[in-house]
């Protein structure tokens, strides 16, 4: 993912930036409004942190041999977590970490704005998946955590 690969340089790259006036180039405003700005930075952490979790259940999502059964439990997974986000306002050690820095109107404002781009998010999927949820739910008895085929298994999958 290219934030998390922008992560891992962010303050090698930040300096090369800032540095530039040093040496008499000039580092382009906006550049240097956003390596100077602790909102920009806590953005991309929460990024990275909210955008993995997305992204391990899209690869999942694509494997090979990837059934309805296995969409529920996919789905099922990805709206925990996204839930559980929002119900903790935890969205990574780094994020806190910049959050707790800020002024506390400052950090209400990006504590809405990190949840409503969850809460986007969860109404995104749920556009998508609600429509054949009752299908998914109903064959996921079948899936590979059921030890045998018993009555209550087929009674919940055909009523």
């Amino acid at each position: 993912m290219s934030i998390e690969r922008m992560l891992k340089v962010i303050d090698p790259l930040e300096t090369y930036f800032l540095e530039l006036s040093a040496d008499g180039e000039v580092c382009p405003k906006n550049v240097s409004s956003f390596f100077t700005s602790v909102e920009a930075k806590c953005t991309m952490y929460f990024l990275g942190s909210v955008l993995f979790d997305v992204q391990k259940r899209n690869l999942e999502l694509q494997r090979p041999g990837v059934s309805i059964i296995d969409l529920s439990r996919i789905i099922n997974s990805l709206m925990h977590q996204l839930h559980s986000r929002l119900k903790n306002e935890y969205y990574g050690q780094n994020t806190r970490i910049l959050l707790d820095s800020l002024e506390p109107n400052a950090k209400q404002k990006m504590l809405d704005s990190f949840t409503a781009y969850i809460q986007n998010i969860v109404a995104y999927v749920n556009s998508y998946y609600n429509e054949h949820h009752d299908l998914c739910e109903s064959v996921s008895v079948l899936g590979p955590t059921t030890k045998k085929v018993c009555c209550s298994n087929l009674h919940a999958f055909l009523f």
